[in-house]
């Protein structure tokens, strides 16, 4: 009987998925660039790419954990050129953008650093409508990535001067 209640215990153990870490639209095999939850609404937002240094590709998707309702580009071929990284550093101080424009809106991801602020480090979700630049989304995010790690992104995608 023992035995029986153990076995069953056991496979209960094994079936159940285990959570390792902060849920995230990217799978297994791919790499993380950035990896965040909206504050508002527990949705994850993703930034998912190839491994490969200087090729490859890249994609953010958006949605609830399992579920993405935007993955953008669709097709991964030639998908780092529709990225853009704007970068603002001076002493102690860095900002970080990430976006892409779809369908009529552009999508940003922002990171700060301010050694001089408090607090010293802020990230953002953004969604302007490109027709009247009306911002629609300015939401806190946080990250459960390394704060700055879409910096590595500068070489891989279209580099820009930052435009706030």
């Amino acid at each position: 009987m023992h035995r029986m209640i153990a076995l069953t215990f056991a496979a209960t153990l094994l079936s159940t998925p285990v959570l390792a870490g902060p849920q995230s639209h990217c799978e297994a095999g791919e790499k993380t660039w950035l990896n965040a939850v909206v504050a508002k609404s527990g949705k994850i937002v993703s930034v998912c790419g190839s491994q490969a240094a200087y090729a490859g590709w890249l994609q953010y998707r958006f949605g609830k954990p399992g579920d993405a309702e935007l993955v953008y580009p669709e097709s991964k071929a030639g998908s780092l050129a529709a990225f853009t990284l704007r970068r603002y550093t001076r002493p102690q101080t860095t900002y970080l953008k990430l976006e892409f424009s779809n369908n009529g809106y552009t999508y940003a991801i922002l990171e700060g650093f301010d050694g001089s602020a408090s607090p010293r480090e802020s990230s953002d979700l953004r969604v302007k409508r490109n027709s009247d630049g009306k911002e629609l989304v300015n939401t806190p995010i946080k990250l459960t990535t390394p704060p700055m790690a879409v910096m590595q992104l500068e070489d891989r995608v279209v580099s820009k001067p930052f435009d706030e």
